[in-house]
């Protein structure tokens, strides 16, 4: 099976040294999403302090695969009568 390196990042970049074994880029894509709702759930304010929750995914290669990311926008109040315009 192929090897991953998941390369976090939640304010501070942590390197995936080991890698882990996985049957294909869809499984990697899976472990990706799983990793990113852990790094949420256990540093949730950390999405308000203007630290982007990323994870860059690489192969064996070293070749980056793709990359997921969560970013906090915080954006003017507006009345609901402008939010649900279009509707």
């Amino acid at each position: 099976m192929p090897l991953f390196y998941f390369h976090t990042q939640d304010g501070a970049p942590l390197s995936d040294s080991d890698g882990t074994e996985l049957e294909d880029a869809d499984a990697a894509r899976i472990e990706a999403s799983r990793i990113l709702g852990q790094l949420v759930e256990e540093r949730p304010s950390h999405i308000w302090l203007d630290h982007d929750f990323r994870i860059t995914v690489m192969d064996e290669s070293g070749a980056v695969l793709f990359a997921l990311a969560l970013t906090e926008a915080t954006m003017p109040a507006a009345p609901a009568s402008r939010l649900n315009r279009g509707r």
